[in-house]
């Protein structure tokens, strides 16, 4: 149960993030660029990033192991790589773009 809240969480969160960048974009198709690139455009890539790794560590929560013993390292490997790897570089967007969010604050 936990896992498919925590997807249900990251799905939730990649939705705020693309409706962030269409709120800087003015357009709904996310791969647009704006008509000026700004502070604001870079913060919704990397929150919209960060979102989309989140989502992906999520999904992996629920590969499990086949019922082969030789097959044992390859759970450790997906957790590490998939799940734990993924959710770092998604916080190190997160953080990133935080950190660029707040020169953008006092801006205006």
């Amino acid at each position: 149960m936990t896992y498919v809240l925590s997807v249900g969480g990251s799905l939730a969160f990649t939705f705020a993030s693309y409706v962030y960048l269409v709120e800087v974009t003015h357009s709904y198709n996310p791969f647009a660029r704006p008509d000026h690139n700004s502070w604001g455009y870079a913060i919704s890539l990397l929150n919209l990033g960060g979102s989309l790794l989140f989502l992906l560590a999520s999904g992996c929560y629920f590969i499990q192991v086949p019922p082969y013993s030789f097959l044992e390292p390859w759970e450790f490997y997906v957790n590490l790589w998939y799940v734990r790897f993924t959710f770092a570089v998604g916080s190190a967007c997160f953080v990133l773009g935080s950190l660029l969010s707040l020169p953008e604050a006092l801006a205006d």
